[in-house]
């Protein structure tokens, strides 16, 4: 992917790897979104950080072991990066959304609205 200035990008993967890291090449900012149980609803929005977790060695690393591989990778610090957590109830699979999750999940697309418009925003509704 390069990237262009002025423009969003999406990058919708299911598990993020080693190699996700040459995606933030040449990016602006970042906005990794997941589903938590463990959020407030309907969502919370953090900055992110480089670091080396327990996700490092698996299949699925966490958004600030990919901003590290950068980090390793580089010498540089990664672009500024911000997780955007959805509260979810429930994952089964098949299994259709929640009426409450579509709702935290209208209210995080608004405010996922505003930080690509304006690069920020509170960090929850």
């Amino acid at each position: 992917m390069d990237a262009v200035p002025g423009r969003a990008e999406f990058l919708d993967d299911y598990q993020l790897q080693v190699e996700h890291a040459l995606d933030l090449q040449g990016r602006e900012r970042v906005l990794f979104i997941d589903a938590s149980v463990e959020c407030d609803a309907p969502f919370a929005a953090s900055p992110l950080r480089p670091a080396r977790d327990a996700s490092f060695t698996t299949h699925a690393m966490s958004p600030a072991a990919v901003m590290q591989v950068y980090r390793d990778l580089f010498g540089a610090e990664p672009p500024p990066c911000t997780l955007l957590a959805i509260r979810a109830s429930t994952f089964e699979l098949g299994a259709p959304p929640q009426p409450a999750a579509l709702a935290h999940l209208e209210a995080a697309l608004a405010w996922a609205r505003h930080w690509m418009m304006c690069g920020a925003g509170p960090a929850g509704a």
